[in-house]
């Protein structure tokens, strides 16, 4: 993946520095590069809109599903109008340069390009926008979990993209959502843009020109510049939260009983369990020689403007706390059934990567692999029947396994695998 970049030096401690100003506030330069924004949801949605409204030309790619077309005739209806809803500011509508199920279309002669999508959907978004692969574009995993640039680059090859451009693009991931969202069908809100963000790029060698271009459109948010791809691997941190809340609940779930997931779902029990959970995986990521940054910390700095506008001090907070009363949280409602993403995402893209590398060095995680059994138990039969392990990520399906974790960091570092493997 090599190729010629202009230097951009990183600020200290890599981190950007938030201006005071709201980030809708904050317009783009006009040679901001063009953007797409791959996935319909509401963090798609959103994000088209926010970028929209900075001055970006944006394209958004919505697919052709039963749900995807009534978002695309709703938005045609309004001539690709949408409305967006920050947090305590007026609505504003903006206009997207095109709304397409056409991944072809979407993405051409576009730079930057946010995948927004679930991240068990990303080898499918991969496959069809490889033949539209274009030279030095920028795609960022929004966000990419375990393994999240290294399965996407392996989904590109496989659909045959071309190599010599496939060489020249760099993978950006960020560690979670940047937003919080509240969307319809043609509506765009977000509760909150977090203040603090992980950030990492592949291959290492471009993170400066990445992360210029991240620090523009989101200048309210620290982006904290992780080493490399594989470091990024340890740093998603809802796995833990996202199973431990939704099995503390499942009898409310057979019952059909709703309840705020975040607010009124996290108790004196689960955030016990969280806890384990984490501590599992920043062990992972220790044994790997990285310094990981727990679960309680990241909720610290991701939402510290929001717990400050509310009276709080966010280091006096709890992890319960820092759930129960997140502002930003208010209205998540709870999941209905097992089709829900806080397992059918976080098991084959969080929890299973994560005991595949525990086990690569040598460390039993005891708490994850109680986590992983108890909710592949839920699957082995019925209507959301599923293995997991067939889906999950893991080295040996991006063809990583047998490389030593010298050779696997040296990989995250520079695209390139070492001169014996066979795809070298």
């Amino acid at each position: 993946m090599d190729r010629v970049r202009k230097s951009v030096t990183l600020p200290v401690g890599g981190a950007s520095a938030a201006p005071p100003s709201p980030p809708c506030d904050s317009p783009l330069p006009p040679t901001y590069p063009r953007v797409a924004v791959i996935g319909g949801g509401n963090l798609g949605v959103t994000s088209a809109a926010y970028a929209a409204a900075k001055g970006a030309d944006v394209s958004l790619y919505i697919r052709d599903s039963v749900t995807g077309k009534a978002k695309l005739a709703a938005l045609a209806a309004a001539g690709n109008v949408l409305p967006l809803v920050p947090p305590d500011a007026e609505k504003r509508d903006v206009k997207l340069t095109l709304v397409t199920p056409d991944m072809a279309a979407a993405v051409a002669g576009r730079h930057l390009v946010f995948v927004t999508t679930p991240a068990n959907a990303h080898a499918a978004v991969a496959t069809a926008m490889a033949p539209a692969l274009e030279p030095r574009m920028i795609i960022i995993l929004h966000p990419g979990q375990t393994f999240g640039a290294f399965s996407f680059v392996k989904a590109l090859r496989d659909a045959g993209a071309d190599p010599e451009v496939l060489a020249t693009v760099s993978i950006g991931e960020l560690g979670t959502s940047i937003f919080t969202t509240r969307s319809s069908v043609t509506n765009a809100q977000y509760t909150a843009l977090k203040d603090f963000m992980f950030f990492s790029c592949f291959p290492a060698t471009n993170t400066a020109e990445v992360f210029e271009l991240l620090s523009k459109m989101f200048p309210a948010t620290r982006l904290k510049v992780l080493e490399d791809a594989l470091a990024m691997s340890f740093h998603p941190i809802a796995a833990g939260p996202h199973t431990e809340i939704t099995l503390s609940h499942l009898s409310d779930m057979a019952r059909g009983q709703d309840y705020q997931y975040y607010v009124e779902g996290v108790d004196k029990l689960n955030v016990h369990l969280i806890t384990k959970f984490d501590e599992d995986r920043c062990n992972i990521a220790k044994a790997w020689g990285y310094d990981p940054v727990n679960v309680e910390t990241c909720l610290r700095k991701m939402y510290a403007s929001d717990y400050t506008a509310a009276g709080l001090d966010p280091a006096t907070l709890s992890l319960q706390d820092l759930f129960n009363k997140n502002s930003a949280y208010k209205g998540f409602g709870a999941p209905k059934d097992l089709s829900t993403r806080y397992f059918t995402e976080e098991m084959p893209c969080g929890v299973l990567p994560l005991l595949e590398l525990a086990a690569k060095v040598g460390y039993t995680a005891h708490h994850i692999e109680a986590v992983e059994a108890q909710v592949s138990s839920l699957y082995a039969d019925g209507p959301f029947a599923q293995d997991f392990r067939e889906t999950a990520r893991s080295l040996t399906k991006l063809g990583l396994g047998e490389l030593s974790r010298d050779e696997l960091q040296q990989y995250a570092k520079t695209g390139r695998l070492p001169e014996c493997h066979p795809r070298s």
